[in-house]
């Protein structure tokens, strides 16, 4: 009903046809509206609510208002976002009150969110009144988060004069910073002389523009103006391994099955056992993992001698996504699948702009969007209020392909994610380090950072933190997505953390069958390592990228049926070669498979 109703109008104004499709839409909006509110099922809540967000409009307004008023906080929820869809001038009060007064942290930066959406100038100078009126205290801070989300050239403004007229050092100042670093990703400090040179440099930045994928002119492009730090032909060969590896052990209903792979074995020695997975798990998230390496090498469902194994890939998880966007309830790491599943359609769609893929990749968003948790994040389970950095991580991937694929993702998905990550990273503290204007550079050469030596690191399910772990180069390339700048200090001081406490060690004979790996998960560290250290450049890539690139293909299986995989160590083991070998050629297609974000 959202599909067939939203947006649908007739060539010819005020014919029948029109006013008929008009009342239509108004009856199907109502219908959507009442089950939405009453449906015992939160699946065909959820489901009417985004159906309704294309299907209603302003005339409903009143009913959205009145929702706001509910005891239930998922009805809420869903209000406060109609309102802002619908763009609602009467709830444009009840918002910015709850911009300061609700406790919730999701629901309160949900009004801040929408609030803006709104935009009813009325309530929007009210805001500022208040702003500027304010004394500091938990109001003032609740305030500028708010401030942050609104991205535009008359917020900046406003976050400049707020700054000005506070005392230097104070909590209200931090604040303010804060609100800028959340406006903008960058970290100047409490100096106004500094951002407003900045914004004269880059008149532009509150007009983003996005950019189609388009992965051999990134290739092409990269090659010619950084050969220091581009992929080699032993990487290159590694990478084409690595795929006809994980084409020969595609299933014949287009699935990648994490232990029944062996049964498509047809080189000798066969694929031992040990190869397989361990745990219980869907092949959904092997199968969406696979054809994100194909796609990250630059091949096409359409064309190219990948396309049988990237279609028939694609076709088996349209297949197997249920009507409500999930997939099976009881593989024990579906917090992984639904995201990677995600991604793997938006970069289908993205590539060959095949209009089969989007309500795939919009039922998917839509998914994971209902059940983003209280606290910001996903778990494996859907039903759960706890979260961890490295499903987030997936998640913050998953919707910026989306939207690279044409679908709207609704802010606060971000807003949860930067909240999360805030929790579980070690900040930049008050008293600085501050980024140095000099740092910001489009030479991807150029040494952010140089001679700093403090360190920053993000935790699991909080700020405590092993060298084994994987989540300081995931929390670095997340608060990149989420738009911190590679001159931002937290960005410079976790790449300083990975390079003295985390970087992979040569062995010193030579014999990289012998090399001695401490992480945990060292795949998983190599990937998310690989692709945090590209977007920073300079030293920093040069650096990891000499150990990285010779590490993977020496320690890559070079005969029999397992000839281009890699073989899981320490606890890498436990999911099997599908992923050890996906997530292997996705780390080698770093070089090209996402551009570095290097200037505003």
């Amino acid at each position: 009903m959202g599909r067939a109703q939203g947006g649908g109008q007739s060539s010819s104004p005020g014919s029948f046809s029109e006013r008929e499709g008009s009342a239509l839409r108004a009856k199907a909006a109502a219908v959507l509206f009442d089950r939405m509110v009453g449906d015992p099922s939160a699946y065909v809540q959820w489901a009417c609510f985004h159906a309704l967000a294309r299907t209603g409009g302003p005339w409903m307004g009143e009913q959205a208002v009145k929702l706001l008023r509910s005891p239930n906080p998922d009805h809420i929820a869903r209000a406060i976002h109609l309102c802002g869809d619908w763009k609602v001038a009467a709830a444009a009060k009840t918002l910015g009150a709850g911009i300061f007064s609700i406790k919730d942290d999701l629901l309160r930066r949900r009004c801040g969110v929408e609030f803006w959406r709104v935009a009813d100038r009325d309530a929007v100078e009210e805001f500022t009144a208040k702003m500027r009126e304010a004394k500091g205290g938990l109001p003032f801070a609740r305030g500028c988060d708010a401030l942050g989300s609104w991205r535009n050239p008359t917020a900046f403004k406003l976050a400049l004069d707020l700054l000005r007229s506070t005392r230097d050092g104070s909590p209200e100042q931090f604040c303010v910073e804060l609100c800028l670093e959340k406006m903008t990703g960058h970290f100047f400090g409490p100096y106004p002389g500094i951002w407003n040179k900045w914004f004269e440099k880059n008149p532009e930045f509150f007009t983003p523009k996005q950019a189609r994928i388009e992965r051999e002119k990134w290739r092409a492009d990269f090659d010619k103006e950084n050969k220091g730090f581009r992929q080699t032909k032993d990487t290159e060969k590694s990478v084409q391994m690595g795929l006809e590896y994980l084409a020969r052990h595609q299933d014949q209903d287009g699935a990648w099955d994490p232990q029944g792979f062996r049964s498509r074995c047809d080189l000798s020695p066969t694929c031992s056992a040990s190869t397989g997975t361990r745990v219980q798990e869907d092949p959904s998230g092997r199968t969406g993992i696979a054809v994100l390496a194909f796609l990250g090498a630059g091949y096409s469902p359409e064309s190219g001698k990948f396309k049988t194994a990237i279609r028939r890939g694609l076709e088996y998880l349209m297949a197997r996504q249920q009507v409500h966007g999930d997939y099976l309830t009881n593989d024990l790491i579906g917090g992984y699948n639904r995201p990677i599943a995600l991604q793997a359609y938006a970069e289908g769609y993205a590539v060959t702009h095949d209009e089969r893929f989007l309500p795939f990749v919009r039922r998917g968003v839509d998914f994971l969007t209902q059940i983003q948790n209280s606290i910001g994040g996903w778990r494996y389970r859907v039903e759960v209020q706890t979260s961890d950095s490295s499903v987030a991580a997936w998640m913050l991937f998953a919707m910026k392909a989306a939207e690279k694929a044409g679908v709207e993702v609704r802010p606060v998905v971000y807003e949860g994610c930067r909240m999360l990550f805030e929790r579980y990273s070690v900040r930049v503290p008050k008293d600085g380090p501050r980024e140095d204007f000099v740092d910001i550079d489009p030479s991807y050469g150029f040494e952010v950072g140089k001679d700093t030596t403090y360190e920053f690191r993000t935790g699991y399910q909080d700020q405590a933190y092993a060298p084994t772990h994987a989540t300081t180069a995931l929390g670095l390339m997340s608060h990149i997505l989420l738009g911190f700048r590679r001159s931002h200090p937290f960005c410079i001081g976790s790449a300083n953390h990975i390079v003295a406490k985390q970087m992979p060690e040569a062995p010193k004979d030579g014999d990289w069958g012998k090399v001695n790996i401490k992480q945990e998960y060292p795949i998983y560290f190599f990937y998310y390592g690989t692709l945090a250290m590209h977007q920073m450049g300079g030293r920093y890539f040069r650096k990891w990228n000499e150990q990285v690139r010779t590490l993977l293909p020496e320690t890559q299986v070079k005969e029999g049926c397992s000839r281009g995989a890699w073989i899981g160590k320490n606890l890498d083991g436990i999911f099997g070669s599908i992923y050890t070998t996906a997530t292997g050629v996705m780390t080698l297609e770093t070089y090209y498979r996402y551009l570095p974000v290097l200037q505003d």
